[in-house]
């Protein structure tokens, strides 16, 4: 071989080596360009659920955090008397019993208003026993009335003695043996209804009524408290949390009585 025809040999494969270089390196090229939008592509397929994932932690944790700051949020005395009383059977003589002796506590709490009640319905029993012996001590009254009221005093007797034990019971926090006291002072102040009673007693109209109606209704209220104490203390037992849904403190509040009364309510 001539050597003109030797170096033009040797130009064609330099030039083909060149190109056989040329197109692996484009080939190259193109497999790291698919690579990279196969990566990117399964990184943004990863990252958009995550991403979302993790707004929606945020968020949940976020209204869960405001709604335990609202229940923290402290009530008003009111809403919280006002809470114990609305189930009761008269709420307003609740609240209006209560409330004073909640405002003036140092630590208030559903047995603070329970014994309350309890006191009112003592105290209740002490009207009607001194208004009796003032209506048997009055000349002017009959021998027949005379003779009822001593029938009912005697069982507004056998009422204190119940609501003694029931105090005692409430201190101890004893709500289920304090009830059954309580029951029994009904069961006393309906006994004195019976003396002047057409069918059983003289049917003379019964001059203390007034006072004994005021017995019922505050031995009726304790009876309620003492029943909401039992039902929570029950469901605790069970491990059970409450079953309906509490009212928000500002709820509560607009729903109390006398909620922007200073002081008693009257």
């Amino acid at each position: 071989m001539s050597d003109g025809s030797a170096q033009n040999a040797n130009t064609a494969i330099i030039y083909t080596n060149s190109s056989y270089a040329t197109i692996a390196r484009e080939r190259e090229k193109e497999r790291s360009a698919a690579a990279n939008t196969k990566m990117a592509f399964t990184r943004k397929t990863l990252t958009t659920p995550i991403t979302m994932l993790l707004l929606i932690i945020i968020l949940l944790q976020g209204q869960g955090q405001a709604q335990a700051q609202a229940h923290r949020r402290p009530r008003t005395m009111q809403a919280r008397v006002w809470a114990i009383c609305k189930h009761t059977t008269n709420a307003m003589a609740c609240f209006k019993t209560i409330l004073p002796e909640a405002l003036a506590a140092k630590h208030f709490n559903v047995y603070t208003a329970l014994e309350t009640e309890v006191l009112a319905t003592q105290q209740k029993v002490q009207t009607t026993l001194d208004r009796i012996d003032a209506i048997v001590a009055d000349p002017a009254t009959g021998k027949s009335t005379a003779r009822s009221l001593k029938g009912c005093r005697e069982q507004f007797v056998f009422a204190m003695d119940s609501l003694n034990k029931s105090i005692a019971l409430v201190a101890k926090r004893n709500a289920a043996e304090a009830k059954f006291e309580v029951s029994a002072v009904i069961s006393f102040q309906t006994s004195c209804g019976m003396y002047f009673d057409d069918m059983f007693g003289s049917g003379e109209p019964n001059p203390v009524e007034k006072e004994s109606q005021g017995v019922y209704d505050h031995a009726g209220i304790s009876l309620d408290i003492m029943t909401a104490i039992q039902d929570r203390e029950d469901r605790r037992h069970r491990g059970v949390t409450n079953t309906t849904t509490p009212a928000t403190p500002a709820a509560a509040a607009a729903a109390s009585p006398c909620q922007n009364t200073v002081g008693t309510c009257s």
